[in-house]
Formats: C-alpha cells, structure tokens, sequence
C-alpha cells in the first residue's frame, strides 16, 4: 500500500474473475433458481388461499420464464458488445446485458399477459358437470 492507495491493478481484478467465473456462475445461477422458485410457489400458494384456479401461478410460470430467456439472451449479447472494450467491458457488458434482458422479458411477459384477449389463462374445470 502506497500512501492512502492500494496497489491492486485492474487485470489482477480481471483475472480473479475468469478464475473464479465458474463458481461465481453456479453461485448466481443457484441465487436466481431459489429466487424463482420462491415466486412460483408463492403464486400456487395463493391460488390455492383463493380457491379460483391457477391464473396466479401460470402468470408467475410465464413471467419467470420469460425473464429468464430474457436475462440469459441479453447477457450473451452483453457479454459480445462489452468485449469491445476489453476484459472488464466482458464481464461488465455480461451483467448488464443479463439484468436488462430480465427485466425485459418480464415487460414482454406481462404486455402479453395483460393485453386485451389475451388467452393466457387457466380455467379451473375440476368441478364441471357437463
């Protein structure tokens, strides 16, 4: 330490990442799994409180799904254009590009969700008497 200044160099950094990478991967992707489980099994637990079917748990199914293409497409593409700039522009244009493409492909999910006419839904027909 020189000063008030650490010495650490940014391709110290940098390689501390594309070290660790996989296991920062698994790690996050772990996070992201229990996160989503938890949101899905929140809706069943209340379309069951409820009694009126499963619109919130196929709602969740569709708005998890959507957001996890989204967060796995932009990161790829985030990952390409951040190259561009080095190293650090990877693993920074990685994680910006993922939690953009989330929380878009939740803003796709729910225009489809929510549009008019939508036939996303779910009837429950468990007790119908045809």
């Amino acid at each position: 330490m020189e000063g008030n200044h650490f010495d650490f160099p940014a391709g110290l950094a940098v390689e501390a990442v594309f070290k660790y990478g996989k296991n920062i991967n698994r790690g996050l992707l772990a996070v992201g799994l229990i996160l989503s489980a938890i949101d899905v099994g929140t809706a069943v637990q209340q379309d069951v409180a409820e009694g009126s079917g499963w619109s919130h748990t196929t709602r969740a199914l569709v708005t998890e799904g959507f957001s996890w293409a989204g967060a796995i497409g932009g990161a790829e593409l985030g990952f390409q254009i951040g190259c561009f700039a080095g190293p650090i522009g990877c693993i920074v244009g990685a994680f910006a590009g993922g939690a953009i493409g989330g929380y878009g492909g939740e803003w796709v999910a729910n225009q489809i969700y929510d549009s008019p006419g939508s036939k996303l839904s779910y009837r429950d027909v468990s007790n119908y008497r045809g």
